[in-house]
């Protein structure tokens, strides 16, 4: 609870109590590295989970959190892979096919950052940040029609989100 309400420091003590009592507990070392993400500590974020997918391998989600970190130490090759494990083990998870294509993105990839991103919104339809990064895309990819009719739909459902506001006016 505490962390889903953004109370970072909270949710991270409990974590390390946890820990405290069963060390290879893999959500509790998955968690505490998404908090050590969101601090921006990113390669204690790594450590931890890698530490749960060490402990349990078979569960997607991590793999599409060390793709996010591995993301962001821009490591992107590692991201790739981490994040199409994550897809293996489920392929309708729309979090790991909207990682999957930031890193497209980011490795100037458009044609297929476009294709996953849609794949995503097949899932998640009115997901406003994965409506975001396809109209990036479609910008990247001199479509800013295309673009400007998927960014206002973010717009539609964040209105307040600069970033999405600001993408618009890019397209």
């Amino acid at each position: 609870d505490a962390h889903r309400a953004g109370r970072f420091a909270e949710a991270e003590a409990a974590y390390r109590r946890i820990l405290e009592i069963a060390s290879n507990n893999a959500d509790a070392l998955h968690l505490l590295g998404l908090v050590h993400h969101q601090y921006d500590r990113n390669e204690l974020a790594l450590e931890n989970v890698q530490s749960a997918i060490g402990v349990n391998g078979a569960v997607g989600n991590y793999h599409n959190s060390l793709g996010l970190v591995l993301r962001t130490l821009r490591r992107q090759e590692d991201a790739e892979l981490a994040v199409r494990t994550a897809l293996s083990l489920n392929p309708a998870d729309a979090d790991a096919l909207k990682n999957l294509g930031l890193v497209y993105t980011d490795q100037r990839r458009f044609g297929e950052a476009e294709d996953v991103l849609r794949r995503s919104l097949d899932i998640r339809p009115d997901d406003p940040g994965t409506l975001n990064n396809l109209g990036r895309a479609l910008v990247a990819l001199a479509r800013p029609r295309d673009a400007v009719a998927v960014l206002q739909s973010a717009c539609r459902l964040d209105g307040q989100n600069s970033d999405f506001r600001n993408s618009l006016g890019v397209a």
